[in-house]
């Protein structure tokens, strides 16, 4: 259900109740305290669908709106894209936007999973100003 440190940070692994205890000094000192580990749903803060241009890098930040908006550690966390050659992902929760097209980017861990989609629009070639500027000025 969890596990402590040697430093005596809780990392919760599934969720359950139970009782930590601490042993401490040479008069060996013991304090016992209750632990919970509840499900709590995450989501990512920049929301989907997510709008890039080729070339740009935005990095995905998981967060627990539950736990007043506690940041998640994407090295927890596994990250898939479903178009390599659209949107990639980086284990850091970075992505950046490769071409035009759209994908879908997964981030999993914490017994859940959430989808984000992604759009990459196509490099503009050309600007075109409709309608078009009359070159003589129309002032008295």
């Amino acid at each position: 259900m969890a596990s402590v440190d040697q430093s005596g940070n809780v990392v919760a692994l599934s969720p359950g109740q139970g009782t930590i205890q601490a042993t401490v000094g040479r008069w060996r000192l013991t304090a016992t305290a209750p632990v919970v580990v509840q499900q709590a749903e995450f989501t990512v803060r920049e929301g989907s669908p997510l709008m890039l241009s080729p070339g740009e890098l935005d990095t995905l930040h998981v967060i627990v709106a539950t736990q007043n908006n506690r940041t998640v550690n994407p090295l927890v966390l596994q990250w898939a894209s479903s178009d390599q050659s659209v949107a990639r992902i980086s284990l850091g929760g970075a992505s950046p936007a490769v071409g035009p097209g759209r994908a879908i980017l997964t981030v999993s861990g914490l017994l859940q999973s959430k989808n984000i989609d992604v759009s990459v629009h196509r490099v503009v070639d050309k600007l075109a100003v409709r309608p078009r500027s009359s070159t003589k000025s129309k002032c008295p």
